[in-house]
C-alpha cells in the first residue's frame, strides 16, 4: 500500500502509507482518521488499521448508511459505482469491520423471515399456533435443522430452559438457495398476557447469526394493559406536566421497548427505545416531562417513562392508544371534557372490566390531591356495583291505551364480587325525580342468574298504560348493597296516542327596523284529540330541550314543572320582552329557554324538540320556500300531517300581524272526518327513474276513524305482494306515505300497473275499513 492514496469529492489526495505495507489477498484493511476512537468502538478487530492524516469529511448520501450504521458493499463482483450494490449494514452492531459484510450473500445462511399466529389474536386460555417461515438466503443448500420456540419472559433474547415451548426438528431432502419452509409449534393455555414469542434457528455452520432469530409481541385476551388515569389539564402555574397512568394486569411481565403511544393525530411516538420491564399487577406512568413529574409527585414509586415525543393532550378531549411493536392496540379510547377532568384534577377510570370507550366508566378524581398516580383510583370499582345499560328498548314507543308494552335492557356487574337476586323496578316517573315514589310502580323484572364481575344479563318487564299521554318510564335496579347508585337508573319515553305535542309555528325572520326589534320564536301545540280528558295533564315541560340543526347545542326549556293539557300552546323565545312588545295580547305561557334560544337561519334550518329522555318529540327541517318571510311566521296547516312534509306548511296570512302565537294558525285546516275511505296518489302515473321528475308517488290515506292500526300494501296485477308501505302501524284519520317505486328488497319494480290495498282496523271497536286503488309505474319514452 506504499504511496497509495485516498481522496473524497474534493479530489484532495491523502497518503495511505509512505513505507512498505503489505495487504494480503482475501483480507480486510481499515482506514480511519481516528484509530483510537475506532479501537474503543471495535476492540476485537484482528485486521490492520491504518491512520490517515487529514481525514476527508464524508457526506451522507442516498445509497444507504444512516446514523450509527455503515454503508456496505453487497458484491465485489459488481461495479463499485452501482448504487444497487450498496446498502445499510444489517448487523445489530451497525457495522462489520474486519468481517464479511452483513448485506453480502453467504454460502450458508438460514434466515427467519416471518412469524405469524393462528388465530392472530387468541383469547385467554385458547390454544394457538405460531408459524415461522425460514428462508435459505445463502449460496449452498441446507439439509436438516431444528428450530427452538420460546417465550422470552426475561427479554434477554436467549431460550432459557423454562422459556422453551417447543423444539421442532425439521427434516427434508434439501432446502435450496432461495427456498423457504414453514415451521410450526403449538402454544397452550396462556392467560391474558402480552408475550414476546421468539424462534431461534440453528447457529452451527451458519455464517451470519444476526438473522437467525425472529420475535413478535402477541396480545392474548382482552385488556392486558389498561389506560387508567389521564392528567390532561395540569396546573400550569405549578409547572406540572401532562401524564397518563397505565395498569398492567396481564399474566406475565411486559417489555415497553418499541411500544408506542398516539393521540388523535395518529402520529405514533415510541414509549421507550430501551428495555423497560413492567411486572404484572403494576402501574406505570407515561409523562411529557419525567423531571417535572418526579418533582411534582416525589412519593410515586411506579415506573415513570418519558416517551421520545409526547402527544400533547387537548383540553377539550382527545384520542389515546397504546400499541405493542406489531401495531396492535392493547387499549384505546376517545375521551372529552364531559367525561371528567379539570385543571389540577385527573380523569379516572372506574372499573377495569368495563370498556375504555364507555364514558360512564370515567369521572373526576375525588382525592384531595386531585390525582392518584401509581395508586388505586379514588373512584375505582366497588365491591358491589350493578349498572343499568344506557340503551333501554321498548316494544312500541307509541302504543294504544291498554296495549301491553315490553321494556328491555341489560344489567351489568361492574363490581368485584358476584351478585344474585337482581330485581329491576319499572315505574312511571311522573315527577321526573328518578325515584320510585308511591303510586308510580308499573312492574318488576327479575334476573335469575348470578352475575360474575364483568358479566351482564338482559331483563324484560311488561306493563300497560291506560290513557293517552307522554310517560317517562324509569327503570331502577333494586339492590341495597350497591355501593355506587349513580348508574342504577335509566329512562325512556312512551307516547300513548299520537302527536301529543307538535311544533306548530316558527318565526325565523322577525321584522326589524322602524322602531321594531322583533324576536325569533317557536310555538308548541298540544292538539285536542278524541279520548283525551281535558282536566288531565299530558306533558310536563320540565327537562324538555330545543335545538336547531346544531344538535349538540340544545337548550333546556325549563327545569321547573310546567304541565300542559290538550289544546295548550306555549311560546319559546330568546327575547320575551321583544316578543311581548310585538304581540302584547297573547294569553299563553312565554318561556325563555335556560341556555338561550337557538338562532334560526332564514334560508334553511331545523327546529327540534326533545323530551326529557333525549328522544325527539318533533322536528321541522324547514326551507325558506316552505313559507315564512321577514316579519311573517311559518305556519303549520294541520297537526296530523308530518312535520317534515313541506306541503303542511305555509306563510302566515293573518292581517296586520305576521304571526298567530297562542291562537289558531291563519292557514290551519281542521277538516271533519270523512264518511268513507279514500286513497289519493300524486302523481299517478309516476316514473321512478331518478331523473328528478315525478320519481316518487305521494299516497294520502283519509279514514273515517280517529285512530287505526293500518296496513297499506302494493301488489302486482298477478296478486303478488311487492311492497309493504305501512304494516301494523297506528295512524290518525289522515296520513301520508311516499313510494319510491321499489319493492321490499330495495329493487325497482317493472313498468306497469299495481294495486294499492288498504286495511285499517279501529283501535277501540275493531271495525275494519278496506280500500283498493290502481297506481301506474311509468317510464320515459
Amino acid at each position: 500500500m506504499q504511496d497509495w492514496t485516498v481522496e473524497d469529492g474534493t479530489e484532495n489526495q491523502r497518503l495511505i502509507a509512505d513505507d512498505l505495507t503489505i495487504f494480503p489477498e482475501q483480507s480486510y484493511l481499515i482506514l480511519t482518521g481516528d484509530p483510537e476512537s475506532f479501537a474503543d468502538l471495535h476492540p476485537d478487530i484482528a485486521c490492520p488499521v491504518l491512520p490517515i492524516s487529514n481525514w476527508p469529511s464524508l457526506y451522507r448520501g442516498v445509497w444507504g448508511g444512516e446514523s450509527g450504521r455503515t454503508l456496505e458493499r453487497i458484491s465485489v463482483d459488481q461495479a463499485t459505482n452501482d448504487s444497487t450494490n450498496w446498502n445499510s449494514c444489517l448487523d445489530p452492531d451497525g457495522a462489520t469491520p474486519g468481517e464479511r459484510n452483513s448485506v453480502c450473500t453467504r454460502y450458508r445462511d438460514l434466515e427467519a423471515t416471518m412469524m405469524e399466529f393462528i388465530p392472530p389474536n387468541p383469547a385467554a386460555g385458547q390454544d394457538f399456533l405460531v408459524r415461522v417461515t425460514a428462508t435459505n438466503v445463502g449460496l449452498d443448500p441446507i439439509d436438516n435443522f431444528s428450530a427452538t420456540f420460546f417465550i422470552d419472559s426475561d427479554f434477554d433474547s436467549l431460550p432459557d430452559d423454562p422459556e422453551v415451548i417447543g423444539i421442532v426438528d425439521h427434516t427434508f431432502t434439501t432446502l435450496g438457495p432461495g427456498e423457504t419452509v414453514e415451521i410450526e409449534s403449538d402454544i397452550v393455555n396462556f392467560p391474558t398476557s402480552v408475550l414476546l414469542v421468539s424462534c431461534q434457528l440453528p447457529g452451527k455452520s451458519d455464517q451470519y447469526l444476526s438473522n437467525n432469530r425472529i420475535d413478535q409481541t402477541l396480545m392474548i385476551g382482552e385488556d392486558p394493559v389498561l389506560i387508567n388515569e389521564i392528567y390532561y389539564l395540569p396546573d400550569q402555574e405549578a409547572d406540572q406536566p401532562e401524564w397518563i397512568e397505565c395498569y398492567h394486569q396481564g399474566g406475565s411481565p411486559i417489555n415497553l421497548l418499541d411500544w408506542t403511544i398516539e393521540d388523535g393525530t395518529a402520529n405514533s411516538k415510541r414509549i421507550s427505545t430501551e428495555r423497560v420491564v413492567i411486572p404484572t399487577d403494576t402501574y406505570f406512568i407515561l409523562t411529557e416531562d419525567q423531571e417535572k413529574f418526579v418533582a411534582t409527585y416525589p412519593q410515586v414509586s411506579a415506573e415513570t417513562i418519558q416517551p421520545e415525543s409526547w402527544p400533547s393532550l387537548n383540553n377539550s378531549g382527545d384520542i389515546l392508544a397504546i400499541r405493542v411493536p406489531s401495531g396492535v392496540a392493547v387499549d384505546s379510547l376517545e375521551f372529552d371534557d364531559q367525561w371528567g377532568g379539570d385543571v389540577g384534577v385527573s380523569l379516572e377510570r372506574i372499573a377495569f372490566l368495563v370498556d375504555s370507550f364507555d364514558p360512564d366508566n370515567w369521572g373526576n378524581c375525588v382525592s384531595a390531591d386531585g390525582s392518584t398516580p401509581g395508586e388505586k383510583n379514588s373512584i375505582a370499582a366497588k365491591d358491589h356495583d350493578l349498572a343499568l345499560s344506557d340503551s333501554l328498548g321498548i316494544s312500541s314507543s307509541t302504543p294504544l291505551p291498554g296495549e301491553s308494552i315490553n321494556l328491555t335492557g341489560y344489567v351489568e356487574n361492574r363490581g368485584m364480587n358476584a351478585i344474585s337476586g337482581i330485581v329491576v323496578r319499572l315505574f312511571h316517573d311522573a315527577n321526573q325525580d328518578s325515584i320510585l315514589d308511591q303510586g308510580e310502580n308499573l312492574a318488576s323484572a327479575t334476573i335469575a342468574q348470578e352475575l360474575s364481575p364483568g358479566e351482564s344479563a338482559p331483563f324484560t318487564g311488561s306493563f300497560s298504560l291506560p290513557e293517552i299521554g307522554l310517560y317517562i318510564i324509569g327503570a331502577r335496579i333494586d339492590y341495597e348493597s350497591d355501593q355506587y347508585a349513580q348508574n342504577n337508573y335509566g329512562s325512556i319515553s312512551v307516547t300513548v296516542g299520537k302527536e301529543l305535542i307538535v311544533i306548530n309555528e316558527i318565526m325565523y325572520s322577525p321584522a326589524s327596523g322602524d322602531d321594531k326589534n322583533g324576536a325569533e320564536w317557536v310555538e308548541l301545540y298540544l292538539p285536542e284529540q278524541e279520548g283525551i280528558a281535558a282536566d288531565r295533564p299530558l306533558i310536563d315541560l320540565q327537562g324538555w330541550r330545543l335545538s336547531d340543526s346544531r344538535i349538540d347545542e340544545f337548550s333546556v326549556i325549563t327545569e321547573e314543572s310546567r304541565q300542559l293539557y290538550a289544546g295548550d300552546r306555549v311560546i319559546l323565545t330568546g327575547d320575551p320582552d321583544a316578543f311581548s312588545e310585538e304581540f302584547p295580547d297573547v294569553d299563553c305561557p312565554v318561556i325563555e329557554p335556560i341556555d338561550g334560544f337557538p338562532s334560526l337561519a332564514n334560508s334553511e334550518d331545523m327546529a327540534i324538540l326533545y323530551d326529557p329522555t333525549g328522544a325527539i318529540a318533533d322536528s321541522v327541517p324547514y326551507l325558506d320556500d316552505w313559507g315564512g318571510d321577514t316579519g311573517r311566521s311559518l305556519e303549520r296547516i294541520t297537526p296530523t300531517v308530518a312535520s317534515t312534509d313541506a306541503r303542511n306548511w305555509g306563510t302566515c296570512v293573518a292581517m296586520g300581524q305576521g304571526g298567530t302565537p297562542c291562537d289558531e294558525n291563519s292557514i290551519e285546516a281542521n277538516l271533519p272526518l270523512r264518511s268513507d275511505v279514500r286513497i289519493e296518489t300524486q302523481p299517478n302515473p309516476f316514473s321512478p327513474d331518478n331523473d328528478g321528475f315525478e320519481d316518487h308517488a305521494v299516497i294520502t290515506v283519509d279514514l273515517p276513524l280517529t285512530m287505526a292500526v293500518t296496513n297499506l300494501y302494493v301488489y302486482d296485477i298477478q296478486g303478488r305482494l311487492v311492497r309493504r308501505l305501512l304494516s301494523g302501524q297506528s295512524v290518525g284519520n289522515k296520513t301520508t306515505v311516499v313510494w319510491d317505486g321499489a319493492d321490499d328488497d330495495g329493487e325497482k319494480v317493472r313498468i306497469g300497473q299495481y294495486i294499492l290495498y288498504l286495511e285499517a282496523t279501529q283501535s277501540e271497536s275493531g271495525k275494519v275499513e278496506t280500500e283498493k286503488k290502481r297506481i301506474v309505474v311509468a317510464g320515459r319514452l
